[in-house]
């Protein structure tokens, strides 16, 4: 077979017409999908601009939005707090105001007790004056007493009035 000779089909080498014609089709076919194409892909990119812009203006006016918000909330609380710190403010007045009439009765009680003692009121000779100066003791004892209790409760009023009306954080 080495030795056969081959057969070389030779054609013309210019197209006829109709594929000429064919040919210019296809490739017009080729173009205007293309520039179809095209044209899908500027429609898409203004269509995706469009929509962008929109989603940023919505984020811009919620952000402005919450902004405002935010800025009313701390108006809002610094006006609830200046309000509670008047309260307390008012409240710790009336406290010492209260504390002070109270250290006014017990030392005005006091100051009686000790005229009272000084001028020797209540005294008689002999065995009879130890017991009274006994019973008076008491008496003094026991006023000092209650002045401590009132003290006491005075105090406790205040640190509860104050634990119960002081500004949260």
């Amino acid at each position: 077979m080495a030795d056969t000779p081959r057969v070389v089909v030779t054609t013309d080498p210019d197209p006829t017409e109709a594929v000429k014609e064919a040919l210019r089709l296809a490739v017009e076919t080729i173009n205007e999908k293309f520039k179809a194409g095209a044209q899908a892909v500027v429609l898409a990119h203004s269509e995706l601009q469009n929509q962008l812009s929109a989603m940023s203006a919505g984020i811009n006016d919620k952000f402005a939005g919450n902004k405002e918000l935010v800025d009313q909330l701390g108006k809002a609380n610094a006006v609830a707090l200046n309000a509670a710190l008047e309260t307390q403010k008012d409240l710790l007045k009336q406290l010492q105001i209260s504390f002070d009439t109270s250290i006014k009765v017990v030392n005005e009680k006091i100051d009686r007790l000790t005229s009272r003692i000084d001028t020797g009121e209540g005294r008689t000779g002999g065995a009879d004056s130890n017991r009274r100066d006994e019973r008076q003791t008491t008496v003094d004892n026991r006023n000092y007493q209650a002045v401590l209790i009132g003290l006491g409760v005075t105090i406790v009023g205040l640190i509860v009035g104050w634990l119960l009306y002081r500004p949260q954080k």
